[in-house]
C-alpha cells in the first residue's frame, strides 16, 4: 500500500509540475501573440509610409521638367510630406511643435519665397538631390 501511496504521490507531483509548464507555456504563447502584434502595426505603419512616400514619387515623375514656379511648389509640397512622413514617428512635443511650425511657415502665402527655401534646406540639406533619389 505505501507504493500505491507513494505512486499517488508521485503521479500529482508529476501533474502539477505538467500544470505550471502549461501556465508558463500560455504565457509565452501571450507575450509571443503580443510581439506579432507589434509587428503587424509597425508593418502596417511601415507599409503606409511606403504609400505615401510612392505618391510623392509619382508626383515627381509626373512633374519633371516644369516650369520654374511650378518646379518650387512641387519641391515645398515634397518636404511638407517628408515633414508629415516624420510626424507618424515618435517624437518629443518640441519636435512635433517644430514640425508644425515649419509645415504652416511652407504652406503660407504670405512668406517670401527665400525664407521657405532657407527652411527647407535647414531640414533637409540638399532637398533637390534628395528628391531626385525618392524617384
Amino acid at each position: 500500500m505505501d507504493n500505491q501511496a507513494e505512486e499517488l504521490q508521485q503521479q500529482e507531483k508529476e501533474q502539477g509540475v505538467e500544470e505550471q509548464e502549461d501556465k508558463q507555456g500560455n504565457q509565452l504563447s501571450k507575450n509571443q501573440i503580443r510581439n506579432q502584434k507589434k509587428k503587424e502595426k509597425k508593418k502596417k505603419l511601415k507599409e503606409q509610409n511606403q504609400e505615401m512616400i510612392q505618391q510623392v514619387e509619382e508626383e515627381i515623375k509626373a512633374k519633371l521638367n516644369l516650369p520654374e514656379a511650378e518646379q518650387t511648389d512641387l519641391e515645398i509640397a515634397w518636404c511638407i510630406k517628408q515633414i508629415k512622413l516624420g510626424l507618424t514617428q515618435k517624437l518629443t512635443p518640441e519636435e512635433i511643435k517644430i514640425s508644425m511650425s515649419m509645415i504652416e511657415l511652407l504652406e503660407s502665402d504670405q512668406v517670401p519665397l527665400v525664407k521657405k527655401r532657407m527652411t527647407m534646406k535647414s531640414s533637409f540639406g540638399d532637398y533637390r538631390k534628395l528628391m531626385k533619389q525618392y524617384k
